[in-house]
């Protein structure tokens, strides 16, 4: 590394270049799932998303980070393959909503729900609230951001009304449970990863 900074230095920019230590960002992640089911309300009350937080599989971040699961995959091909190398059932894998933050890191909202009215009209106001809560905010322990982490959005999870005129409610909603999850449940590690 020494010789490589040297030759870049003295013979290719012929400027000085200033170097430092590599930087190290930590990262909070869950270790175990939780053992209670979050519920974030609505203002009015009406309207419920249940989520769960779960540790993410050993090895499935890094191939998201290499890019072999990637958002922009065929979602069926993205199933199988989750499937076959983390054992993930293939209908709750092919319905994966985001992944965060920045619609490629390393967390994912999966929708576990079954026969639920609306959940499609609501969708993108919870995926803004799980970005945001995997980009913006810290958690609530050590104020760290978030990463690997699986969330599943939950059966039970019921909006009130096909047309709400406000997003906000889901996207505050889900921005909630995301992070009460976190409060939850006491064995969170740091993840460290070298930029």
């Amino acid at each position: 590394m020494e010789i490589c900074l040297k030759d870049l230095e003295e013979d290719h920019a012929c400027i000085p270049i200033k170097k430092s230590d590599p930087v190290v960002s930590y990262r909070e992640t869950v270790s175990e799932e939780s053992d209670q089911m979050c519920l974030s309300k609505s203002p009015n009350k009406h309207n419920r998303l249940f989520m769960k937080a779960v540790p993410m599989p050993d090895g499935l971040a890094e191939d998201i980070d290499k890019g072999d699961v990637n958002p922009r995959d065929d979602f069926k091909i993205r199933a199988r393959y989750l499937s076959d190398k983390y054992d993930y059932d293939v209908t709750e894998a092919r319905k994966i909503w985001c992944f965060g933050p920045d619609s490629t890191g390393p967390n994912m909202l999966l929708d576990c729900t079954k026969g639920v009215q609306y959940l499609n009209e609501i969708k993108d106001s919870v995926v803004a609230g799980f970005q945001w809560a995997t980009k913006e905010v810290s958690c609530p322990l050590a104020y760290l951001l978030l990463s690997p982490v699986l969330c599943y959005l939950r059966p039970g999870s019921m909006p009130y009304r096909p047309a709400m005129p406000f997003g906000n409610i889901y996207f505050r909603g889900s921005f909630s449970s995301v992070l009460s999850q976190f409060k939850k449940i006491t064995p969170l590690e740091t993840w460290n990863s070298i930029i």
